[in-house]
């Protein structure tokens, strides 16, 4: 969880984002991530092309531990087609990417 900008690792200090579990998945997976201190934070699905997928709406969080549950499914509620797809976790000062796998 770190980013190496010239030699020096940087590393956030507000949001850790343990993980999407299980990856891949089929009918939902959870998104696991922390707070280290009061923030908006995004969750958005992406697929390979950019196109934005899913959307979680944004929410104020406290420090502390959260889950998202992603079942799968578009804005529209439709079912998306099987492949790699990447969640994005956003707080006013960081952004996260993780891969995730779905498997129909």
């Amino acid at each position: 969880l770190s980013i190496d900008e010239g030699g020096k690792q940087i590393v956030p200090d507000d949001v850790a984002l343990f993980g999407v579990y299980p990856n891949p998945f089929n009918s939902a997976t959870k998104i696991l991530f922390a707070l280290t201190e009061p923030a908006e934070v995004s969750v958005d699905i992406f697929d390979l092309c950019g196109r934005l997928v899913r959307e979680f709406a944004p929410k104020k969080c406290v420090e502390k531990s959260y889950t998202v549950v992603w079942d799968g499914r578009d804005n529209s509620g439709k079912d998306l087609p099987s492949g790699v797809y990447l969640v994005k976790l956003s707080t006013g000062k960081t952004v996260l990417t993780r891969k995730v796998f779905l498997s129909r």
